[in-house]
């Protein structure tokens, strides 16, 4: 019973202080339907890239990236009064059929890609081995008037029955049907398999059923190679100077100078490059971190 009295006279005598903390507590967490974009900085790829029997390199190739938060009402405030500090609304960021949880989903598969991207492009170029074995597709974006069960993550095995093995057999399979047809597909999620659907859409020349695909694959190159990223890493925008980096290390030309450069854009495993968002908070974080030379796809 004392302690009771002891606890009632404590919180009598504290409650300001109490609802005080608790206020302070749901300020800071409490998150807003909006995002603030904000300057990132950049991150030295030899931290991230080992290949067996590297090359020296002199300078050094950088990834650059921004900087996103979830708004609080402290962030909110201090990126009104921030001139470099941008405030997205949750439906410029995110579509209004997908989850914080799918976008990261996506966002891991598509920084796969890259790294894969960047590491058949870069041995093809430097005259090293590689040899693909196969290809897995994966969906990273349903639109919005899909009409698809079709979900964020789905690797995408079989079409009415026919294996998947690469992209252009999709593509295949899916004009090999009219726009309206219903068709079964079968997709590997969560380690598990399951059946989704989707109705063709387009015209008379192109079938779609309204996602957007990303592929990873099977492969082997020679000399090894490691890419490690952090948790905290997502999307494809490192591609273009993973390729360089990668590149330099397999070549006895330093294509840096002795320079500290960094970048942005995505690549292909043909080398197509391809630009990317948020250039404006990837350039102030370059010159944060004094870099000479940064690159920008068109």
């Amino acid at each position: 019973m004392k302690i009771i009295n002891k606890i009632k006279k404590f919180l009598l005598h504290n409650i300001v202080l109490i609802i005080g903390f608790i206020f302070g507590i749901f300020l800071v967490t409490f998150e807003l339907p909006y995002y603030i974009e904000a300057p990132g900085g950049v991150k030295n790829v030899e931290g991230v890239i080992d290949i067996d029997n590297a090359y020296n390199v002199e300078g050094s190739f950088n990834m650059a990236y921004v900087t996103q938060y979830k708004a609080t009402i402290p962030m909110l405030i201090y990126a009104k009064l921030n001139k470099n500090f941008d405030i997205l609304k949750k439906s410029e960021v995110l579509a209004s059929n997908e989850t914080d949880k799918e976008s990261l989903i996506a966002d891991k598969i598509m920084l796969n890609e890259s790294k894969q991207n960047a590491i058949i492009y870069a041995y093809q170029k430097a005259l090293k081995k590689v040899d693909i074995k196969s290809t897995q597709i994966y969906v990273t974006y349903v639109f919005e008037d899909a009409i698809t069960s079709l979900k964020i993550g789905d690797q995408i095995l079989s079409i009415d029955n026919e294996e998947i093995t690469d992209e252009t057999k999709l593509f295949d399979i899916l004009q090999s049907h009219k726009v309206g047809d219903e068709i079964s597909i079968k997709v590997l999620n969560n380690k598990k398999e399951e059946i989704r659907n989707a109705y063709l859409l387009g015209n008379d020349d192109v079938r779609i059923i309204g996602v957007m695909i990303s592929k990873l694959y099977d492969y082997e190159v020679s000399p090894k190679i490691n890419i490690t990223f952090s948790q905290s890493e997502s999307g494809p925008s490192g591609g273009l100077i993973m390729s360089l980096a990668i590149y330099n290390y397999l070549t006895d030309n330093d294509i840096t100078k002795g320079n500290k450069i960094a970048g942005t854009g995505t690549i292909d495993k043909n080398g197509n490059v391809g630009a990317i968002g948020g250039v404006k908070y990837k350039i102030l974080g370059a010159v944060k971190d004094k870099i000479k030379y940064f690159i920008i796809p068109s």
